[in-house]
């Protein structure tokens, strides 16, 4: 009976085998059909739409902006109307324009520039509010176009300016910081 004992044995051991052959083979073949359909590849033309982003100072699209001191001056000075001299005076009209923006946003506005230690800048004609910059808000409704003056005068003063500004022209640059408003922002 050892012999069949033995016989069955192997019998068993060969079934034993034999389906777990069929069972890896069946195993693996699941597997590599699973992961074929993680492989399949989709494209299509879809597009997202961005909201236009346009902030624009005196019609142009930049980060600052130079002003020839110059062409500011007032026509009523009495020295003159063509060049920077100490007593002249001047306005700057500076036109904030982000009517073309579909977003909110906030802009700030200020001088970068080295000038003679008294040529001042205002925000008031009458030289009273000095100037440190314009900040401003811009909601999505509303006016969207923002008309602002600085004013500047040079001063008189007992101090000899002629070596650093004479013959020299002089040009203000404003920096413009423009940030889109997100859900939090006051």
């Amino acid at each position: 009976m050892n012999k069949f004992k033995s016989k069955t044995n192997k019998i068993k051991f060969v079934f034993s085998l034999i389906f777990l052959i069929v069972f890896l083979f069946l195993g693996i073949t699941s597997v590599a059909e699973t992961n074929a359909r993680y492989l399949f590849k989709a494209s299509g033309n879809n597009t997202i739409p961005i909201a236009k982003w346009s902030f624009k100072v005196n019609g142009e699209t930049v980060e600052s902006i130079n002003i020839n001191l110059a062409s500011t001056i007032s026509k009523d000075n009495k020295f003159s109307t063509t060049k920077v001299i100490p007593g002249s005076s001047g306005v700057i009209p500076l036109e904030i324009d982000c009517s073309d923006s579909d977003v909110a946003l906030r802009y700030i506005l200020s001088i970068s520039s080295e000038v003679p230690g008294n040529l001042k800048f205002y925000k008031d004609a009458e030289y009273t509010e000095e100037f440190t910059g314009f900040e401003n808000t811009v909601s999505l409704t509303g006016n969207r176009v923002f008309s602002h003056n600085v004013y500047w005068i040079w001063e008189y003063s007992e101090d000899d300016e002629t070596e650093e500004w004479a013959n020299k022209e002089i040009s203000i640059a404003f920096n413009i910081a423009v940030k889109q408003m997100i859900e939090g922002d006051v």
